[in-house]
């Protein structure tokens, strides 16, 4: 904790790194530690060794903060080789808590969700560099992946991530592809515990839109098939360097017991349908699937318009959907 409470300031950092931030890499950096330790405690009761995926860390900011507030392990993962060089003597004060790869998330994500089925850190917890074992984080081998172009950049451990560890998420995710990043999480979402993510304002509350609203669409049911999803605060352009046009928020999804059983893909693909036509009848919009249109008409709902159903009746006609047979369809 000392050592890493006396790093020199952010602005420093970023000062003596070259850090500016990069707008092709939509960053915008978060330098007030009681504005970033505040989104570490969303996460909530972090158990002592659990692994936390930071998405994009920048000058180290909210990694700092992860650090600080809970007692986990942080695998970091970002693509500017200047943030990376810039955030080793974080690595240094973390003690073996801490592990920064370069590579892209969204291109990289797959790769720290593979399933370690020989249950490895029960028999081998070197391999995910816990606290009390000999190997930290930081001096860990670096493992192959499917993305190959990360190899060179210093790849990411699959082996970091283990069916025994609870995983944590916590990002303030680029603006430009965040909401691709979070599609990804939720295919994960059985994986994980909590995720603790930053989007701009428009896009968390699409998140947590209701049925009726003229915002609820694909994304909120989406995240809120898998996921208990709550907006947790805003942030003024002003808490960012530099400053955005438009504000942000922070939203806490937790995955349900039941996540693993949604088929998010079958839900994907009626709700592209749906909300491809929003303002048409469902009988129309679903035309496509007799059967789902069949059951529509049988309980009174093909009348209704794609933003009139909720999540669970969403997912009755997903699973129809996949009863029928019927083939993807593009989102």
């Amino acid at each position: 904790m000392q050592a890493i409470e006396a790093l020199p300031p952010l602005r420093e950092v970023i000062a003596a790194a070259g850090l500016q931030a990069n707008k092709r890499l939509g960053q915008n950096f978060i330098l007030d530690l009681n504005l970033t330790r505040k989104i570490a405690r969303q996460l909530g009761d972090v158990p002592l060794g659990a692994v936390i995926l930071e998405i994009g860390s920048g000058p180290g900011g909210l990694t700092r903060a992860l650090l600080l507030e809970t007692p986990g392990q942080v695998l970091a993962i970002e693509k500017d080789p200047r943030a990376v060089a810039a955030l080793q003597p974080l690595v240094l004060a973390a003690g073996g808590r801490l592990r920064i790869v370069e590579g892209d998330a969204l291109e990289d994500l797959e790769g720290v969700f593979i399933k370690d089925a020989d249950g490895l850190l029960a028999t081998n917890p070197g391999r995910v560099g816990l606290s009390d074992c000999g190997e930290s984080l930081s001096s860990q081998k670096d493992y192959d992946i499917k993305n190959k172009k990360s190899q060179n950049k210093g790849g990411l451990n699959s082996d970091f991530f283990v069916t025994k560890v609870p995983r944590y998420v916590a990002a303030n995710l680029p603006y430009n592809v965040g909401t691709a990043i979070l599609i990804q999480l939720l295919s994960r979402a059985a994986q994980l515990d909590t995720l603790v993510l930053m989007f701009q304002r428009e896009v968390a509350e699409r998140l947590v839109a209701r049925p009726g609203n003229k915002i609820y669409g694909r994304l909120a049911i989406l995240a809120q098939a898998v996921c208990a999803v709550e907006l947790c605060f805003n942030l003024p352009p002003s808490a960012f360097v530099p400053p955005p046009k438009i504000t942000s928020s922070v939203v806490r999804l937790c995955p349900h017991p039941h996540a693993a059983m949604v088929p998010l893909a079958a839900l994907g693909a009626v709700t592209a349908a749906a909300f491809g036509q929003r303002r048409k009848m469902l009988r129309s919009s679903l035309a496509a699937y007799p059967l789902l249109v069949a059951a529509l008409e049988e309980q009174g709902m093909a009348t209704r318009r794609a933003e009139e159903l909720d999540v669970a009746e969403y997912l009755r006609l997903a699973a129809l959907y996949q009863q029928g047979g019927y083939g993807s369809i593009q989102a």
